[in-house]
C-alpha cells in the first residue's frame, strides 16, 4: 500500500509537471498569436493611412490641375474662339447687329467682371468683361480696349497686304506712342526706337522705315477724357486729324511735323 501512494504521488507530480508544462507552451503560443495579430492590425492601420493620404494627394492634385486647366482656358479664349459658334460675326462690316450677336454680348457680360474674353499674344493684351463695360454708353473708354482694336486692326492689314501686294499699307501705333511723343511738350526720343526694323518685324511687318508705308495711324487721347485719330498719309502726303467733337488740332500738327523730320533724319541720314 505505500508503495502504491508513492507511486500515485510521483504519478500525480509527474502530470503536474507535465500540465505546467503544456499551459506554459500554450501561452506562449497564444501571446505569439496575440502578439502577431497585434502586429498584423498595426500594420494594417498603417496600410490604411498610407492610402488615405495617397488619396488625399491625389484628389488635391487633381484640383490643382483642373484649377490650372481653367485659367490656361480662360487666357486662351478669345473672341476669335467665341464667334466660331456665331459664324454671322465675320459677316461684312457696317451691318446691323443681328439676334445671334446679341446673345452672344449678352452671354459674355453674364461673365464676371474679369473674365478674360480676348487676348493678342503678339502685343501681349488682355481684354476682360469689365474693359467692355467700358464702350458702354456713357463710360470712359479705356486704352485696353483701343489697344486691343489697333492690334486687330494692324492684324487685318498685315493679311491683306499678304493677299494683295497692292493693298495699303499701314502701321497702326498703340496709345502710349502719342502719349510719350508729346510728353512735356516734345520727345522724340521716347519713341525713336518704336520704329526701327526689328519692331516692325515684331509686328509682323517687312519694312525697313515707316517711309515704306502708306499710312501710320495713331489714337490720340486728349485731355484723357476724349478719343481722337491720328494720321500720317504717306501716300497723298499730308497728314490727318480725326475728332467727332471738331476740336483744336494745331497742336497735333506740330507735333508730327517735328515727329516726321526727326524720324527722317535718324533713319533715313
Amino acid at each position: 500500500d505505500d508503495q502504491a501512494t508513492k507511486n500515485d504521488v510521483y504519478s500525480s507530480r509527474l502530470f503536474g509537471l507535465s500540465w505546467d508544462a503544456k499551459k506554459q507552451s500554450t501561452d506562449r503560443i497564444l501571446k505569439a498569436i496575440d502578439e502577431y495579430r497585434r502586429k498584423k492590425e498595426e500594420e494594417e492601420r498603417i496600410r490604411k493611412e498610407e492610402e488615405e493620404k495617397q488619396r488625399k494627394l491625389k484628389e488635391l492634385q487633381a484640383l490643382k490641375e483642373k484649377e490650372e486647366k481653367q485659367k490656361q482656358s480662360e487666357k486662351e479664349m478669345s473672341l476669335d474662339v467665341i464667334d466660331e459658334s456665331i459664324p454671322n460675326l465675320r459677316d461684312p462690316k457696317l451691318r446691323d447687329l443681328d439676334d445671334d450677336d446679341d446673345e452672344l454680348i449678352t452671354k459674355l457680360f453674364e461673365l464676371g467682371s474679369n473674365k478674360i474674353v480676348g487676348s493678342h499674344e503678339k502685343s501681349n493684351i488682355e481684354v476682360r468683361v469689365k474693359d467692355l463695360n467700358t464702350l458702354e454708353a456713357g463710360q470712359w473708354l479705356n486704352d485696353e480696349v483701343m489697344n486691343f482694336y489697333m492690334a486687330l486692326l494692324q492684324d487685318r492689314n498685315i493679311k491683306r497686304c499678304q493677299n494683295n501686294p497692292k493693298h495699303v499699307k499701314v502701321l497702326f501705333m498703340n496709345t502710349f506712342f502719342y502719349t510719350k511723343l508729346s510728353s512735356n511738350g516734345y520727345n522724340y526720343k521716347s519713341v525713336k526706337r518704336w520704329t526701327k526694323k526689328v519692331k516692325l518685324s515684331k509686328k509682323g511687318l517687312s519694312y525697313g522705315t515707316i517711309f515704306e508705308l502708306d499710312k501710320l495711324v495713331l489714337p490720340v487721347h486728349v485731355n484723357k477724357i476724349h478719343w481722337c485719330c491720328g494720321c500720317i498719309n504717306f501716300k497723298d502726303k499730308r497728314f490727318e486729324y480725326y475728332d467727332s467733337m471738331n476740336g483744336a488740332s494745331s497742336s497735333f500738327f506740330n507735333t508730327m511735323r517735328r515727329y516726321i523730320a526727326d524720324e527722317f533724319q535718324d533713319k533715313l541720314k
